[in-house]
């Protein structure tokens, strides 16, 4: 949950659409200026073929999600965030062991829009050994035990 607060606080779906934005203006601009010079040599072509082309372009930049480093980002964003709370930020690395251990049996999906999780797990060593918050998750452990 910490990963996806993350994004949020990091407005990285805001980059995401600004980007989009920018792709459709682009794509439009264009178009209209091909339609105009078609038009000023008397030549009459169907110009909307590049509009889709642009359109197919921003659909697959929301397909696609965040970028690969956004999701680096929110990882070791996330780590802060999981100290504040006072939850213990190296337990990142346990659901990214998890995914690790996990995502080679499914391949497409998730693993199309993040990066690999061996590569998540070293870009959180980097940071995670400056969080000096206790270790808890037994306590937490035994707390949803029942739930399991």
């Amino acid at each position: 949950i910490a990963h996806e607060v993350a994004h949020i606080q990091l407005k990285h779906a805001m980059k995401v659409i600004n980007s989009a934005k920018r792709s459709a203006a682009v794509g439009e601009i264009v178009t209209e200026s091909a339609a105009i010079a078609a038009d000023g040599l008397g030549i009459s072509r169907d110009v909307s073929g590049f509009k889709d082309v642009v359109q197919e372009i921003t659909k697959t930049l929301f397909v696609n999600g965040y970028s690969q480093q956004q999701e680096y980002e929110a990882d070791t964003e996330a780590l802060s965030l999981l100290a504040s709370a006072g939850y213990y930020p190296p337990s990142m690395l346990d659901v990214l062991q998890v995914l690790n251990r996990d995502q080679k049996n499914h391949p497409g999906g998730f693993n199309k829009t993040h990066p690999a999780p061996a590569d998540r797990i070293k870009n959180v060593n980097k940071s995670v050994a400056k969080y000096q918050v206790p270790d808890t998750r037994s306590f937490r452990s035994a707390r949803f035990a029942k739930y399991k």
